[in-house]
């Protein structure tokens, strides 16, 4: 904080929640509608020229609007700060574009959505979802953006949710459920604070909320998984990886996150879906890029 100017790498790479999970379902061998805005820039040429291995076929290009970008300053493999320039972009991700797409919900397995998402738009997008009778993931994004599916009144309509660990803290406290800060990287003592819960555990699912796949960063995954009748709670190691292999944690949740879903869509085991989860965040993990290459589909065994 002191003005200086001090020695470092630079690297620039695509991004966004939304995009990251795109290019990781498709390097798995998933069939992937992407929908987005894009500006007419350098920033836009190098996105697409970068990720055309997804079908951008419903990417809208827009003339005088930037591409969305953000910067990470990141210490030891660990992001320090960021710093967004979205909103303008964003913001032209409208009803109207997204009812003139209906015709995709229609074969979709599964809706994914990030927290970046205008709040009119998250709503619109539930509502095409809950009329074609389509699952809906949401991820989101940074914690200030947890509280759009509760501003947006469909919360119920979600059946996933991928928060970290201070997305899922805002989420207990709409919800009326305070968490403690000190349990938000320690695995067992956030375990058994779930368990304290007691039947107030179902409070955590509203709606059709079925999965809660949180991350923990170092202490692994915890997911709470809803039953009929009950709530199971797995606790899940992180991906084993010494500092001399980790490049860069951006991107690691939005691979575990696809490499899950594959998995689930593939009618694979819950744990395994977690272990093809943490290898894809792993592969992340160990790359400069977000969504590295050596994320494939051989890793479903297929």
């Amino acid at each position: 904080n002191d003005g200086g100017s001090y020695i470092g790498s630079m690297a620039q790479r695509c991004g966004g929640v939304g995009r990251n999970h795109a290019d990781a379902l498709t390097r798995l061998g998933c069939d992937v509608n992407f929908i987005s805005v894009v500006g007419n820039d350098d920033s836009g040429d190098y996105l697409l020229r970068k990720s055309s291995h997804i079908n951008l076929n419903h990417m809208t290009r827009l003339p005088n609007v930037p591409t969305a970008t953000y910067l990470s300053i990141n210490v030891k493999g660990n992001i320090q700060h960021g710093f967004s320039s979205i909103e303008e972009n964003i913001s032209k991700l409208t009803s109207d574009l997204i009812r003139s797409k209906e015709d995709l919900f229609c074969d979709a397995d599964y809706i994914l959505i990030d927290g970046n998402t205008p709040v009119e738009t998250l709503r619109n997008i539930t509502d095409l979802a809950q009329a074609h009778h389509k699952n809906v993931w949401f991820d989101p994004a940074d914690l200030a953006k947890v509280q759009k599916v509760f501003m947006a009144k469909n919360i119920s309509h979600i059946s996933v949710i991928s928060p970290n660990a201070y997305e899922f803290m805002n989420y207990c406290t709409l919800l009326g459920i305070p968490l403690p800060e000190q349990l938000l990287t320690n695995s067992d003592a956030m375990l058994d604070f779930c368990n304290s819960l007691g039947p107030q555990l179902k409070a955590l699912f509203p709606g059709q909320l079925s999965l809660i796949l949180l991350t923990l960063g170092n202490a692994g995954i915890l997911a709470l998984q809803r039953h009929e009748s009950s709530i199971e709670i797995v606790p899940w190691p992180a991906p084993q990886l010494s500092q001399a292999l980790l490049v860069s944690p951006s991107g690691a949740g939005d691979c575990f996150n696809a490499g899950f879903l594959t998995a689930y869509l593939k009618n694979l085991s819950f744990h395994d879906c977690l272990r093809i989860g943490t290898e894809c965040a792993k592969l992340s993990l160990m790359s400069i890029d977000a969504v590295p290459n050596t994320i494939t589909s051989q890793l479903l065994g297929t």
